[in-house]
């Protein structure tokens, strides 16, 4: 079986009660940059958080189909925590619903999932801050375009 790494970034925006998530992963098979509208019902940040993560997991899994190891990087220290140990359970409804959907894609996959929390908004130069603004900035900007387009209609 081959070793596989993949560098995920993710993020997510909640946008006139809509919520969205972006994802930049990187491998040595090149790299994928996606985002998306959540499902209506994850509602609140931490939960739109995770299913970035979930989302981006979804795309490593489907286009490089057995990656080893996913290294998440996020700016939500609930979904550090949560990664760092996937046996807690959220009292929160949404969130544990979004938790049980990934520990189902590891478990389904036999991959590992590690958490490295990116300080919000980080100005340096660094390519963790820069891909942490280009991620934030694609799940913002999905929500502002989809804004847009329901104006139009």
């Amino acid at each position: 079986e081959i070793f596989m790494e993949v560098t995920l970034f993710t993020d997510a925006s909640i946008r006139k009660r809509k919520p969205y998530w972006a994802a930049w992963l990187a491998s040595e098979r090149g790299c994928i940059v996606q985002s998306g509208e959540s499902p209506k019902w994850v509602k609140d940040v931490n939960a739109a958080e995770l299913w970035a993560i979930v989302e981006g997991v979804r795309l490593a899994t489907v286009c490089w189909s057995s990656p080893s190891v996913v290294h998440i990087h996020t700016d939500s220290m609930t979904a550090v925590q949560f990664i760092r140990d996937m046996t807690q359970i959220s009292s929160n409804e949404t969130i544990r619903k979004v938790q049980e959907e990934l520990r189902q894609m590891v478990e389904c996959s036999k991959f590992v999932l590690q958490g490295t929390h990116v300080k919000a908004h980080l100005l340096g130069k660094s390519t963790s801050a820069q891909i942490n603004r280009y991620v934030d900035g694609l799940a913002s900007n999905h929500g502002r375009e989809d804004v847009k387009q329901q104006r139009k209609l």
